[in-house]
This record gives C-alpha cells, sequence and structure tokens, in this order.
C-alpha cells in the first residue's frame, strides 16, 4: 500500500535536555539522519517494506508543520463534526479561505456510537 502520512516531532519544553531546541536547525545533523532511518525502517520489523518519504526526504521546519497541524486539524474537525474550528494561529487574512476549503469538504458519516 502507497500510503502517506506526516510525521510530527515535538520536545518539552520544561525539559533541560531539549529546551534549547526551538527548530530542526537546532537539531544536530546527525540526529536528524538517524531520525529519517528509523522511520524508514520501523515497519520492517512486522515485514512491511522500507518506507519512502516526500519532500525530498527534507525535514520541514516549525513553520511548516504548523501549517500542516492546523490544516489537517481542520480536516479532521470538517469530518468529524460537519464544520470547523478556526485556529487562532491563522493569520486573519488566511482564515476565510481555510474555512472555504474546509466548508467544500464531502462530510464523513458517523454512527451513533462514533458521535
Amino acid at each position: 500500500q502507497d500510503l502517506t502520512d506526516w510525521k510530527v516531532l515535538v520536545v518539552r519544553d520544561d525539559d533541560s535536555a531539549t529546551r534549547h531546541l526551538q527548530d530542526v536547525t537546532d537539531v544536530p545533523a546527525e540526529t536528524k539522519t538517524d531520525l529519517i532511518e528509523w522511520y524508514r525502517r520501523y515497519k520492517t520489523a512486522e515485514g512491511k517494506g522500507l518506507n519512502t518519504f516526500g519532500l525530498n526526504e527534507a525535514i520541514m521546519d516549525k513553520k511548516y508543520g504548523m501549517q500542516v497541524c492546523e490544516e489537517t486539524h481542520l480536516h479532521w474537525r470538517t469530518l468529524r463534526y460537519g464544520n470547523s474550528l478556526v485556529n487562532l494561529l491563522v493569520p486573519e487574512p488566511q482564515r476565510p479561505a481555510l474555512v472555504s476549503v474546509a466548508e467544500a469538504l464531502d462530510k464523513l458519516r458517523l454512527s451513533a456510537e462514533e458521535l
């Protein structure tokens, strides 16, 4: 199966070992390489093949990651509840466009148990 999903890595801001990590540029190159290789191989223990990556295997920055999270949440919220919840992190000029996109999405039918 050729499925694509996002991996978003975060660190605790109250941990002295990671407090200094504010964005991907603060992560050592070796650590980034190790993370990519781990995500490439982690499903092979289940007998699955190697994972492939989009974006030319680039690790994107915090700004990009936040945009992906906001967009994904907006899609989920629309599928789950049939409406959108606009995150206050989205700049005001961009909100109407995101709401329009979310409102145009097909609604996911949920059973009574899922509600």
